[in-house]
């Protein structure tokens, strides 16, 4: 054992070799912060859920407690059918799937079914969606800037008139885990969650080293070159990956 400022740390040792396919991944068939719904008029739950497989290979590690730890590369990638997650709708009474609408990303969110036979779900880029509970034939979607995690809700309000609403913000365990799916669906279209993400990192360098010679103005050139890498980015890395990938 050493000590890290104060912290304990353990260093653990690598095992030898490399499990390929585990199914399901360590994420699980479902994350535990979507909550599900219950329709009493279909008899149908509907369900968030997960399809990916992972790769494990352990390696030296050093854990500092209360610090985020693995120990091990687990890669992502789709599960069976090629999708990394589903809308189910599960029939209480016959205890099987009644319907399901394949996503390309997991599904994270929660959902919420109304009694007009609509239900609500988000993704992880970025679409807040309704479908028929009953068919589950798609409704609507409405793009909400950032990928959904939270729980649709429904109210009343002053006017009578019934709303729905959604936290949008993608956070919490799949924002440290998203670049493995990146490598492995880059192809899959999951490239649009990196521009941002490398954009907003060259913002900050770029702010820094350019704040010295236009202390004035540099937030100018930063602007742009920030909004063009959020812009550009996504389909310069899809391109570079094709070109890789035909060769």
């Amino acid at each position: 054992m050493i000590s890290l400022k104060g912290k304990t740390a353990i260093i653990t040792g690598a095992s030898r070799g490399k499990v390929e396919r585990i199914c399901p991944s360590l994420e699980g068939g479902k994350s535990p912060a979507s909550p599900a719904s219950y329709s009493p008029n279909t008899g149908y739950f509907y369900v968030s859920t997960n399809n990916f497989c992972m790769g494990w290979q352990s390696v030296q590690s050093v854990y500092i407690p209360g610090t985020p730890y693995v120990g091990a590369t687990v890669p992502y990638i789709a599960g069976p059918g090629g999708y990394l997650g589903a809308l189910i709708a599960w029939d209480a009474a016959l205890g099987k799937r009644a319907w399901e609408i394949h996503e390309k990303f997991p599904l994270w969110s929660g959902t919420t079914a109304t009694a007009g036979g609509v239900v609500f779900y988000g993704t992880l880029d970025g679409w807040f969606k309704a479908a028929n509970a009953k068919t589950g034939r798609p409704l609507w979607k409405f793009r909400v800037g950032s990928g959904v995690v939270g729980a649709p809700i429904t109210y009343k309000g002053p006017d009578g008139k019934q709303y729905v609403a959604v936290y949008a913000g993608i956070g919490g365990d799949w924002f440290l885990i998203s670049g493995d799916v990146v490598i492995f669906n880059v192809m899959g279209g999951i490239g649009t969650l990196v521009g941002p993400v490398v954009g907003a990192a060259f913002f900050l360098l770029l702010r820094e080293g350019l704040s010295r010679f236009w202390t004035e103005y540099y937030l100018i050139p930063v602007g742009i070159i920030f909004t063009a890498m959020v812009i550009f980015m996504p389909q310069g890395l899809l391109g570079f990956a094709k070109r890789r990938l035909n060769q």
